[in-house]
């Protein structure tokens, strides 16, 4: 099945290349978060808006999100990749 949906609690998360939460649908469509490893008190929960499969450099995400989300990616993993 492929469609889209609205999920205005997901949209709270931010984005990041080396994010600490992943995200899909269950049985009922519903989405559920999930901490892919331990997250601190405080800590900013956050997803991936591209696909993290090692296929794309930083600079090639950092293209897709400013064409497809409008902004430009300065998480860690960029920083480190790109030497900002």
């Amino acid at each position: 099945m492929c469609g889209q949906g609205v999920f205005i609690s997901a949209s709270f998360f931010n984005h990041s290349c080396r994010p600490n939460c992943s995200f899909a649908l269950d049985s009922h469509g519903f989405l559920e978060m999930r901490a892919m490893r331990p997250v601190s008190s405080g800590e900013l929960l956050t997803i991936s808006y591209v696909p993290l499969d090692g296929a794309q450099s930083a600079e090639e995400r950092r293209e897709g999100l400013r064409r497809d989300f409008f902004f430009s990616c300065c998480c860690e993993a960029c920083q480190e990749e790109c030497g900002d």
